[in-house]
């Protein structure tokens, strides 16, 4: 017995051949209704333990296909704990080799967060005081749009705003979310006496549901509709461009992914001094954060392949600048392991979510 499934949350990969456990020939999908395609998630279930030897023939036809250089796969053996795979790019194919231990195995392009994560986390949040949840609007497959808002919560507060998961296949911004969410949890009232959080950890649940990389579930790249958002078409945005007009912005952060680069660091719209205050601090108290490489040093950045992402079309840093006069941060987190001086260190769900909370330290500290 050899079963690829991907029929769940998240699931997506194309199956070209599974003859045998240690030649699984496979292929990534494109988004539901749009061309991007790099996310993959999908379990392999055997009689017995077996050797698997994965082949994504297509890797090469990925909206970010120089994202597959150093990149490694993370499996799982229960969808809870992850670890990450010995993973080649050569060719133009992405192999991994792994000896299960189980019968039944998950793959995944970055270890998933599932909307159940999300609903204990936010059931933890109800059960907080100073925790206050709100639902701003609905998907276009109606799926709760959340915010969680923590703090002073008074129009003289200091309103830091930030949102994660644009680009539902970029499953680190979710986890740095949650890192940021449980730490506010634990912080003391006082710390927050001036400040108030207002947080959306998931800014593209359909799009998350349906395993797509880029898109929602219309193929609409919500980083691109900050201009005149259309309710039909990607009332994430509209949403939660509203909550922002009855909030006010003072500190924006947008929380991505990055395919490319191993590196974690911000892009600091027009340059704004408390940005780049923020960036130093943060990378003075964090190993896991720097602030001398990014798309300008680098000379990379928006994925030139991807469809539904002209790079003309405006962006929610871009926005909130304009609109708010605030500063606004692009943070982009790797989808890959992370080099800092030392060397390469592990980055995973739980080194992300360790980044979300010494983001929120370092926000609170900066006041």
């Amino acid at each position: 017995m050899l079963i690829i499934n991907s029929d769940f949350e998240g699931g997506s990969i194309a199956v070209l051949q599974a003859n045998t456990a240690d030649e699984i020939q496979l292929a990534l999908k494109s988004d539901n209704i749009a061309c991007a395609k790099q996310w993959f998630y999908f379990s392999v279930e055997t009689t017995e333990p077996a050797q698997h030897r994965i082949r994504i023939s297509n890797a090469s036809k990925a909206s970010f296909s120089q994202g597959w250089n150093d990149h490694r796969a993370f499996a799982s053996y229960d969808n809870i704990e992850w670890f990450s795979i010995e993973t080649t790019y050569n060719n133009g194919e992405l192999v991994f080799t792994h000896q299960a231990h189980s019968k039944l195995v998950y793959y995944a392009y970055f270890v998933p967060y599932s909307s159940s994560m999300q609903n204990s986390l936010l059931s933890d949040c109800a059960k907080s005081s100073k925790m206050k949840l709100t639902t701003i609007g609905f998907t276009t497959q109606h799926r709760a749009i959340e915010m969680v808002s923590v703090g002073a919560c008074s129009a003289s507060s200091k309103q830091i705003w930030i949102i994660a998961r644009q680009h539902p296949g970029e499953t680190v911004a979710q986890w740095i979310a949650h890192g940021v969410i449980e730490a506010l949890l634990a912080v003391s009232d006082n710390a927050l006496e001036n400040i108030t959080f207002n947080i959306i950890a998931n800014m593209n649940p359909d799009g998350s549901h349906l395993g797509n990389h880029r898109t929602n579930a219309l193929g609409i790249d919500l980083n691109r509709q900050w201009h005149q958002p259309s309710v039909e078409l990607c009332p994430e945005v509209f949403h939660v461009m509203q909550a922002m007009k009855s909030t006010g912005v003072d500190l924006f952060i947008d929380l991505h992914g990055d395919e490319t680069l191993p590196y974690n660091f911000m892009m600091v719209e027009k340059n704004a001094r408390q940005g780049e205050k923020l960036k130093l601090r943060l990378a003075q108290h964090s190993e896991l954060f720097q602030d001398q490489i990014d798309y300008d040093s680098a000379q990379t950045g928006c994925g030139s392949t991807t469809c539904a992402s002209a790079c003309g079309s405006k962006k929610a840093t871009t926005y909130v600048h304009e609109q708010f006069g605030a500063t606004s941060i692009l943070f982009e987190a790797a989808m890959k392991q992370i080099r800092n001086p030392q060397g390469t260190l592990v980055w995973d769900h739980k080194a992300a979510r360790q980044l979300g909370a010494q983001l929120v330290m370092t926000l609170i500290s900066n006041e």
